[in-house]
C-alpha cells in the first residue's frame, strides 16, 4: 500500500507520517518512510539522476529567477522527478508488502502552480495526470493561523512567489488559506481521508491514520 499525505506548509505532514510509521510498526504492520527529496537508493545511476533533479527542484531553484524557464517546464519536471520515485523507490518497497508513506506527494506542487501561475488546478491535474497515485491520501486539514504559530521563518514559496522569485511574497496566512481551500477541493473531488488534528499529539493523530489504513488491509 502506498499512503500520502496532504496539506498546507507547516501542517505537520513530515512529522504526522514518521509517527504513522511507528504506530504501524506498533500493530506489526511492515511500513517505511520515503523521503521524497532524498530517497535511500544504491549508489548508481538512479541515486544520481534523482539527487540532480531533485537539487534541481528544491536546492538551487530557491531565490532563483525561474519563471524564466516556464511553468510548464517545472510541472513536467516535477511529474518526471515523482515517475522517477514511484519506479525506483515507491513500487518496488509495496510490491515486497510495506505499506510506503510519503509526507507529501505531487498534489502540493499542483495547487501551488494553480494559485501562482497560468494553468488552472484542472489543466495541471491533466498534465500530470500519468503521474502514479497513491492508495491512500490523508489531507491534514489545519488551519493557517495555527501553521503558521508553529514556524518562525517562512520561504518565498510558502510565501506564494512561484511564479516569480522577485514577485511580491504575501502574507503566509493569506496565502495558505488559498492553498487549503484548493486542498479541501481536491480532497472532497478525489476521496481523500480528511483529517483535523487542531492541537493534537501527533502520536494520536497517527493512531487515528492507522486504523484506517488497517481497515484497509483487512487486518
Amino acid at each position: 500500500m502506498f499512503v500520502a499525505f496532504e496539506g498546507i506548509d507547516g501542517s505537520g505532514k513530515t512529522t504526522t507520517a514518521a509517527a504513522l510509521v511507528r504506530e504501524l510498526h506498533k500493530r506489526g504492520i511492515s511500513a517505511i518512510a520515503v523521503d521524497k527529496r532524498r530517497p535511500e537508493l544504491p549508489a548508481g545511476y538512479a541515486h544520481e539522476h534523482l539527487a540532480v533533479l531533485a537539487d534541481r527542484l528544491w536546492t538551487t531553484s530557491v531565490g532563483a529567477p525561474i519563471h524564466v524557464l516556464g511553468e510548464l517546464h517545472w510541472i513536467y519536471l516535477n511529474a518526471a522527478y515523482f515517475c522517477a520515485l514511484w519506479q525506483t523507490t515507491v513500487a518496488p518497497a509495496a510490491n515486497q508488502g510495506h505499506v510506503v508513506v510519503v509526507d507529501n506527494w505531487i498534489n502540493k506542487f499542483a495547487v501551488r502552480v494553480s494559485t501562482n501561475g497560468q494553468h488552472a488546478l484542472g489543466e495541471v491535474l491533466k498534465l500530470i495526470n500519468e503521474v502514479p497515485k497513491p492508495d491512500q491520501v490523508f489531507f491534514l486539514d489545519v488551519e493557517p493561523v495555527i501553521a503558521a504559530a508553529r514556524r518562525s521563518h517562512f520561504s518565498a514559496h510558502e510565501q506564494g512567489s512561484l511564479r516569480d522569485a522577485f514577485a511580491e511574497r504575501r502574507d503566509f496566512v493569506a496565502y495558505q488559506t488559498d492553498v487549503r481551500a484548493m486542498l479541501a477541493s481536491l480532497a472532497d473531488h478525489c476521496g481523500w481521508h480528511r483529517i483535523a488534528p487542531g492541537t493534537r499529539p501527533a502520536g494520536e493523530v497517527a493512531s487515528e491514520i492507522a486504523d484506517v489504513i488497517s481497515e484497509g488491509l483487512k487486518l
